[in-house]
């Protein structure tokens, strides 16, 4: 199994949300204005890339036609102003027919009442009942090369999504460490949790002078030795 595949399994099988996934990549990798039609939805794995553009999404049912499987399908919207990109029925075949693992859009979508009725996993900008036209226009050079460029991107990174909204792990931070640095954050966490609402300290002395180090016998010493086992300057 390779990293990335070694990575799905972990940041799904754990439920490891996007606050968590951006945090070791130094706050960086959310992609803005994106977020969850319904709550408590919660998905990750491969992506397959696909665009709209010019206000039409004639080349997009083409793309979507027979689409590979198991894939979170991300959907670029290219010079779409706010027409929505599809509806209730390309989702329905996205996430039952094609078995997607969600559908994620840089743009809006309409039909947004069954979307939330069918509780689907989607995540967009927002929801308009007016959709894209479906005219096949030709696709202009220059969106032609940026597609190119945005499709290698997004098709060799893993896409996490929760109530949060999107995160993009790029295969630059796909290292065999980068499950460690992970699990160093969650045991971060649960010291943090630990000394905010059981000893009642104040952010300021948890979080910005991390005062348990000065202090670790008031901590649980299981929760000190996970931070110690992930860095060994920890004292």
């Amino acid at each position: 199994m390779n990293v990335r595949s070694k990575l799905i399994d972990t940041i799904v099988n754990d439920k490891i949300t996007t606050t968590m996934i951006c945090d070791v990549m130094n706050k960086t990798g959310y992609l803005p204005q994106i977020k969850p039609i319904n709550p408590g939805c919660f998905a990750a794995g491969e992506v397959r890339y696909v665009f709209a553009h010019s206000g039409t999404n004639y080349h997009l049912h083409q793309q979507l036609a027979n689409i590979e499987e198991d894939k979170i399908i991300y959907v670029d919207a290219i010079d779409c102003d706010e027409r929505a990109v599809f509806g209730d029925i390309v989702t329905q075949y996205l996430l039952e027919h094609r078995r997607a693992r969600a559908i994620v859009t840089s743009g809006y979508m309409r039909d947004v009442n069954d979307l939330i009725r069918e509780k689907c996993l989607v995540w967009c900008h927002g929801g308009t009942p007016i959709g894209c036209h479906n005219v096949n226009v030709p696709v202009p050079p220059a969106t032609a090369a940026l597609v190119e460029e945005r499709r290698k991107l997004f098709e060799e990174s893993i896409l996490i999504c929760d109530d949060s909204g999107v995160a993009m792990l790029t295969p630059n931070w796909m290292t065999p460490d980068f499950e460690q640095k992970l699990a160093f954050i969650e045991a971060q966490e649960a010291v943090w949790h630990y000394c905010v609402n059981t000893l009642k300290w104040s952010t300021y002395e948890t979080v910005a002078l991390k005062k348990y180090f000065d202090v670790p016998d008031m901590i649980p010493q299981e929760l000190m030795a996970q931070l110690r086992e992930f860095d060994s300057s920890i004292r």
